[in-house]
């Protein structure tokens, strides 16, 4: 069974090195849609696949759910349920992050964890 206790959100490399330059991350889609769309971690590279293979590398950091639990909304996308965060994230709630590589074939696999 899945760990629904943390929540993940991809990003570019470039964003990943200017984020901890500021103490909130809002995502383009907070102001568009209204929340920043992220995933369980079983999710990420379903993620990543669908709408990032141009990129070569991304990181999918992650957030204790507990830390934004009351605004977190749970809502289908896809066929799947996805948590949205409906309001910047403080950027000192980032626990750790994975980097997403790319294989041979050309899609998308989770390296290690690395804590912060």
């Amino acid at each position: 069974m899945e760990n629904k206790d943390y929540i993940y959100h991809v990003v570019d490399e470039n964003c990943w090195n200017q984020l901890f330059a500021k103490e909130h991350y809002q995502h383009e889609s907070l102001g568009l849609e209204g929340f920043i769309h992220f995933s369980y971690r079983d999710q990420v590279l379903w993620v990543a696949n669908k709408f990032y293979l141009k990129n070569d590398t991304l990181v999918a950091f992650r957030v204790e759910k507990k830390l934004v639990k009351n605004e977190i909304k749970e809502e289908f996308s896809d066929g799947k349920l996805f948590p949205h965060l409906y309001r910047s994230l403080e950027v000192k709630d980032i626990d750790g992050y994975h980097r997403l590589k790319k294989n041979e074939a050309g899609s998308f696999y989770l390296d290690e964890y690395i804590s912060m």
